[in-house]
């Protein structure tokens, strides 16, 4: 993974350092019935809002409870609308 970061940046004045020893946990796998229950449980309230998956970069304790064999998922309650113009460090798409 480092060398793959080292590659991508490619600019030898960039230092790229690993802290401590990461280890990966392993994947949850989406599971029809928690999203079949989300689903339901939005739109009780929010009928026909679209349920997206998404990944949640960090900030749980997530991987704790994976690597002990415990499937583990997240859901939010935030809404929000597609925005005109959606636009990241390099890209800008509108619709």
């Amino acid at each position: 993974m480092r060398d793959a970061l080292v590659a991508a940046i490619a600019d030898a004045g960039v230092q790229v350092t690993t802290l401590d020893t990461p280890e990966a946990s392993p994947v949850s796998e989406m599971r029809p019935d928690v999203m079949q229950a989300i689903t339901r449980a939005v739109h009780e309230k929010y009928p026909g809002v679209p349920i997206v998956p998404y990944l949640e970069s960090g900030g749980t304790d997530g991987k704790v409870y994976r690597t002990a064999g415990i499937p583990t998922f997240a859901s939010s309650g935030l809404f929000s609308s597609r925005p005109r113009c959606m636009r990241t460090a390099s890209t800008s798409v509108c619709r």
